[in-house]
């Protein structure tokens, strides 16, 4: 299915519109403890993504020509209230969404070029699979901590994509960052 920018941003704006009116997203004092730490890290790692993106990502779109290029951000809760927080302080054609949202927009309207839009996540992992929980044991926490991993990534097809994931613990009260760019993958 072939959609020109304009279409396709306008669907994405009227789909993302629907998915809040049917699950809005919490606000920031409902979320737990936990929760607002991990708000804090995405909303940083989010403003520094979209304050750096390369100028061949650079999202100068034109609400009268329809060109430019469209910032999906996908994550779960924490990240949804940061997104939320940050939308209103930047002028961008940028839209955030549930991983399992974009993904029913996606077989709809895919962009499978990413000709429209750049996709941005970030979201926390509290239970490790046991793959990375072997990795992570080179840092070592005590019995009162656990182990959160930040997955955070940008992909604009092959032009640009790479992951990060960060190793954090959790003792109950506090965050401490273990190993930044724990694991890290690019193409």
């Amino acid at each position: 299915m072939k959609h020109d920018m304009g279409v396709w941003v306008r669907e994405l704006k009227k789909h993302t519109a629907n998915c809040r009116a049917s699950r809005p997203i919490p606000g920031r004092e409902e979320l737990s403890l936990p929760h607002q730490l991990q708000l804090h890290i995405i909303k940083g790692s989010l403003l520094s993504r979209i304050n750096n993106l390369p100028s061949s990502t650079a999202p100068d779109f034109d609400k009268e020509t329809g060109h430019g290029i469209c910032m999906v951000f996908t994550s779960n809760d924490p990240g949804l209230v940061a997104a939320k927080e940050i939308q209103p302080t930047k002028k961008l054609p940028f839209v955030s969404l549930y991983p399992e949202e974009f993904s029913i927009f996606f077989q709809n309207f895919p962009d499978n070029e990413y000709r429209f839009h750049v996709h941005i996540w970030s979201h926390f992992l509290e239970k490790l699979d046991s793959d990375t929980k072997k990795i992570a044991e080179r840092y070592p926490v005590n019995d009162t901590e656990r182990y959160w991993l930040h997955i955070e990534g940008i992909m604009r097809g092959q032009q640009l994509a790479r992951g990060l994931e960060h190793l954090w613990s959790w003792n109950g009260t506090q965050v401490k960052l273990l190993q930044k760019s724990f694991l890290h993958w690019a193409t």
